[in-house]
């Protein structure tokens, strides 16, 4: 799923959310577990939501944390 503002696009792959860059080689892992699906970005491009199981869950992607927030 893309991000609002085109330049970072996130995937889920080999178990983990990762978060690309379209502007240079750069990568980065988001948040890792077995059962992840369903990613959207809020329109603003600050929080990435995900289903994790059975529950879903919210990212927040400006700052330095990395810990879900389930919903």
């Amino acid at each position: 799923v893309w991000n609002p503002n085109g330049l970072l696009v996130y995937v889920i792959r080999q178990g983990a959310i990762w978060e690309f860059s379209t502007t240079t080689t750069d990568s980065r892992v988001l948040h890792s577990a077995a059962s992840l699906s369903h990613l959207a970005v809020s329109p603003d491009g600050v929080y990435l939501a995900f289903k994790e199981g059975s529950s879903i869950k919210m990212l927040r992607l400006t700052g330095n944390g990395t810990t879900p927030t389930t919903l």
